[in-house]
């Protein structure tokens, strides 16, 4: 089996489940990683909205130097021991859930198994985690969800 991220939540492609979206409890949801390739040191993990319409992805989680013995993210939506978060486009180093403005939008969670550690980073953005990963990536996995908002902007 390759290397993959994976949902007990939902599959790739599905609609992401209200309580892991910002209009609801706002928790990660379970993540499960499997088979990192031999030699990597740590992962990487991302989440982005590419359906935001701004030209760039919104980059709503950044969680770097997860240990490549980590089975995932669990139901605490805690990240593993070890990682650390990066700063996400709404100013906070932390996971914060879809609630799109209007109509449907895609996310994207991305898994990368890295031959190096990133440890030199605090609080990093996704356009510098991206730099540092570069020349860096062993393989990546990805899982797409949809969300579209259930409650009326006021």
């Amino acid at each position: 089996m390759s290397f993959a991220l994976l949902c007990s939540a939902f599959k790739s492609g599905d609609e992401i489940p209200a309580r892991f979206t910002s209009e609801d409890k706002n928790l990660p949801p379970p993540l499960d990683f499997r088979n990192p390739p031999p030699g990597t040191k740590t992962m990487a993990l991302t989440m982005t909205d590419l359906s935001a319409g701004k030209g760039e992805p919104v980059v709503h989680w950044v969680v770097i130097d997860i240990p490549p013995a980590s089975r995932g993210i669990g139901p605490s939506g805690l990240p593993p021991p070890g990682s650390s978060e990066g700063e996400n486009d709404f100013g906070h180093a932390c996971y914060t859930g879809p609630n799109p403005a209007s109509g449907r939008h895609k996310y994207e969670f991305r898994l990368y198994a890295l031959d190096i550690a990133l440890a030199g980073l605090r609080k990093p953005t996704l356009a510098q985690v991206e730099g540092a990963m570069k020349g860096h990536v062993l393989a990546h996995a990805s899982l797409v969800g949809w969300y579209e908002r259930k409650r009326k902007l006021l």
